[in-house]
């Protein structure tokens, strides 16, 4: 099934002019919490995390728009 995620980079908070990205297979939350936060689409969890080197700075999650808070952890889908 496909997803609906936010998609920017250096984006700490999203409201409704943040850009989204469809039919994405999971969407993806990795930065700094209050800091620096970037927003991606992918096809699967498991591909972005075997790729991502600090797995504490990295959420993923497969509901549309679950990728929408500014907390990294904890993380909920």
């Amino acid at each position: 099934h496909s997803v609906t995620c936010y998609v920017c980079d250096n984006c700490v908070n999203v409201d409704t002019s943040t850009s989204t990205q469809t039919n994405c297979g999971a969407c993806v939350k990795s930065g700094l919490p209050r800091l620096y936060m970037k927003r991606q689409c992918v096809e699967t969890c498991s591909d972005i995390q075997s790729k991502f080197p600090i797995q504490e700075l990295l959420s993923c999650c497969t509901t549309d728009l679950c990728n929408n808070s500014k907390q990294l952890k904890p993380f909920i889908t």
